[in-house]
């Protein structure tokens, strides 16, 4: 990432803002969800708020800048507070992936549109940052959705498994083997193939099968 900053700077700009906004906007989505479901818990912690600063995490920040890629701070709920307890923890870990969806979608549609009528697209600072704000978007949608503790995946599986052993190592390991993955991926890219699959899947549902015919 710090390489790039001389070769391409605006670019590292807007990609750095893009995953803020990505980031800023799945843990708000958790929060929101969490209390629309009967949980005030992430409101008492100051976390129903688009404010980055609410959500950002140091070491997160920090990797953001070194890395290219970061993450926030989970936000706690109260999953007793839910009417259907195993339901509402599922729809709120669902919602910061959800929140990335419509965010992919939404800063697609310029570069899709102007695709479909043609228009040049190259350097223009507009289409450079929406279609950075789409990859970033994808990422973090793709990336938690892995069902490795602690991303939001992994919640969902925790929300419908009940074998108090299984839950116990899952939640113990789960770190370790994220990381493994992470340190290994330079050499063996296993993440990045899984990251690669997945995405061109969404990306082949949000531009649509017409964009890729044309």
């Amino acid at each position: 990432m710090i390489s790039n900053i001389m070769q391409n700077p605006l670019e590292v700009i807007f990609y750095l803002i893009s995953l803020i906004i990505a980031i800023t906007i799945h843990e708000f989505a958790h929060a929101w969800a969490a209390v629309r479901l009967g949980d005030n818990t992430p409101e008492k912690q100051g976390r129903l708020s688009i404010n980055p600063l609410r959500h950002l995490d140091i070491t997160g920040t920090i990797f953001l800048f070194i890395a290219g890629f970061g993450w926030g701070k989970p936000v706690y709920t109260n999953p007793s507070n839910y009417q259907n307890p195993r339901l509402g923890y599922a729809l709120t870990s669902l919602a910061g992936p959800a929140a990335n969806l419509i965010l992919a979608i939404i800063f697609s549609l310029p570069y899709t549109i102007a695709q479909i009528f043609q228009i040049s697209t190259d350097g223009i600072a507009f289409f450079s940052f929406t279609e950075l704000a789409y990859s970033a978007n994808i990422l973090l949608l793709v990336f938690n959705l892995l069902p490795i503790y602690p991303l939001d995946g992994s919640k969902l599986v925790m929300a419908y498994v009940s074998n108090p052993n299984f839950l116990q190592n899952y939640i113990k390991f789960g770190p370790a083997i994220l990381i493994l993955f992470l340190v290994i991926n330079p050499w063996f890219p296993i993440l990045s193939w899984i990251l690669i699959i997945v995405s061109y899947f969404f990306n082949f549902i949000i531009r649509g099968i017409f964009l890729y015919l044309i």
